[in-house]
């Protein structure tokens, strides 16, 4: 009796602060402070709570990740990915409140919470003896919706969270391809509207890709005008050749395909490529000998896609690296550029961080490589490579800034520094913002003045005076007491668009302090020690008129 009393206490006293947290969330003003409380709470009891309190946590969740503000949204649909991820087991009856909020997220305007919403599909397909159905159901349903937006979403989401979820056996993914995911797309092909006919069309190609003869068996069960109009499609495919090889199923394809498409800007065109142009990414006419991509075993691709064993696919992305490393020039590869990049940029949304981080040093490897060929390609990697800035890993962000630096190196930082500081400099992720300021800076130290957008970069810092994240507002002040050291109070005022009094002041009193920020030995950034704080109790009070 006392034993249990004490355990009681002692739950009590864990999550005493939680019920006060989540009340505050109900104003959607406090649902970004509302969130690091609730985080900071589990990783301080390494924990999530029980029963009724951890059912309330999750239906207030899942409203903060309906808010309107697309940042708020985005924000919470991550935590719940992270929590499912980590916690799974424990959250397998919660995981059906989760659905609505995330099929009703595939329909958002903004890019980032679309991408969030199937984050946290994934997470809740892959969760260790969970059934899979529900999730892809309910992305099944999204098909029907009456928003074109939506169901070309759910198209491409499907595919995704039915080639990442975890099965109990090959027979149970047979299943959930024959009675859920083939009989949601095939009437997607006669939509009138041709995104999601695209989508759909795409969508099923790389189902027939992972599972070859499932799928032929899937389709011989529909009506024959169905199975017609799926040949007449996928016909249309150049990939449709049974020549490639088995392991270069479309898996990987596939996990581009929620808005992850990459794009390389030609001759000032957007050309789609990797989704739409598959012919490009994976294989060639010489696929019948195992050989995907001019120089990748078949094999390998096929290793890379396990996603039941981290350990074969981690040391599978380290022999790809090898591989990557012993291209002598970009001759051997010139025709697939378009594909290994997309291979890439989908092997860094690998759960594992260990394979995030090879793939990031094997991409900047292939950038080096290639030296100025990736140009057309930079701005497709450089919103990738924002977007990675925002990831909570302090090693994973490490190496994905040293991409971005090698791209620097290897276009010039004025090819660069526009694109990153567009993509970033106001991106909803605090982080992302501080990283780009960074990154800015040690271009700043880095560059000879002739090669950096001054201007841009002055219009970039000024910016992020106004952040409500402090980090990134004193981030913003160290950048700008750089360039005031390097281009001198005079050169500065003439860029610096009008600025705020007590923003003046601050600045003033930073410009007074001769430490500077520098790159050490590792490259990266350091901050010197101030003698007093930047806030404006230390600057100095203007006298006033008369």
């Amino acid at each position: 009796m006392g034993d249990s009393q004490n355990n009681n206490e002692n739950y009590g006293r864990q999550w005493r602060q939680l019920d006060a947290f989540l009340f505050a969330l109900s104003h959607s003003a406090n649902r970004l402070d509302g969130l690091e409380n609730v985080k900071e709470l589990i990783a301080n009891n390494n924990a999530i709570p029980s029963g009724d309190l951890l059912t309330k946590l999750i239906k207030s969740s899942c409203n903060c990740a309906s808010d309107p503000n697309s940042r708020i949204a985005n924000r919470w649909l991550q935590f719940l990915a992270e929590l499912v991820a980590q916690y799974g087991g424990d959250l397998t009856p919660e995981i059906p409140k989760m659905l609505p909020v995330c099929v009703t997220s595939l329909g958002a305007i903004s890019g980032s919470v679309r991408r969030a919403s199937v984050q946290l599909l994934s997470a809740c397909a892959k969760v260790p003896d969970s059934n899979p159905r529900p999730v892809l159901q309910c992305v099944a349903d999204g098909i029907k919706d009456s928003d074109e937006g939506m169901r070309t979403e759910c198209c491409s989401a499907l595919v995704t969270v039915y080639s990442g979820a975890r099965y109990k056996s090959p027979s149970v993914e047979a299943m959930m391809l024959q009675d859920v995911v083939v009989p949601a797309l095939v009437p997607a092909l006669g939509d009138a509207s041709p995104k999601v006919v695209a989508a759909a069309t795409t969508a099923l190609d790389a189902v027939r890709w992972r599972a070859p003869d499932t799928f032929e068996a899937s389709v011989t069960q529909l009506p024959p005008s169905d199975q017609q109009q799926i040949m007449q499609r996928l016909g249309q495919t150049p990939k449709a050749t049974p020549k490639a090889p088995q392991g270069s199923s479309q898996v990987l394809r596939a996990g581009l395909m929620s808005s992850q498409s990459v794009r390389s800007d030609i001759g000032g065109s957007s050309k789609l490529i990797g989704v739409d142009g598959a012919e490009q990414a994976y294989g060639d006419e010489n696929g019948g000998d195992g050989v995907v991509l001019g120089f990748i075993p078949g094999r390998l691709i096929g290793e890379l896609q396990d996603a039941n064993n981290w350990r074969v696919r981690a040391l599978a992305v380290e022999e790809l690296q090898t591989l990557v490393k012993e291209l002598k020039g970009p001759a051997h590869v010139r025709a697939h550029v378009a594909g290994l990049i997309q291979l890439l940029l989908t092997l860094l949304g690998d759960v594992n961080f260990k394979i995030e981080i090879t793939a990031l040093q094997t991409l900047g490897d292939f950038i080096a490589l290639l030296g100025q060929e990736c140009r057309p390609f930079s701005r497709a990697l450089l919103q990738q490579l924002a977007e990675k800035l925002g990831d909570n890993k302090t090693l994973v962000r490490q190496a994905n800034a040293k991409v971005i630096q090698t791209l620097m190196r290897t276009l010039g930082p004025e090819a660069v520094l526009p694109s990153l500081v567009k993509d970033g400099g106001q991106h909803e992720n605090w982080r992302v913002r501080e990283e780009v300021l960074t990154l800015a800076m040690i271009a700043v130290l880095t560059f000879p003045d002739s090669q950096l957008p001054m201007e841009t970069l002055v219009g970039a810092f000024h910016a992020c005076l106004d952040d409500q994240k402090p980090k990134v507002k004193f981030t913003a002040i160290e950048a700008l007491a750089l360039l005031h050291a390097k281009l001198g109070q005079r050169r500065l005022g003439q860029l610096l668009p009008e600025i705020d009094p007590r923003h003046k002041r601050m600045l003033d009193v930073r410009f007074a302090q001769p430490q500077l920020p520098s790159v050490n030995a590792d490259g990266h950034l350091e901050l010197p020690p101030l003698p007093r704080p930047l806030d404006d109790s230390a600057a100095p009070s203007p006298v006033p008129d008369g």
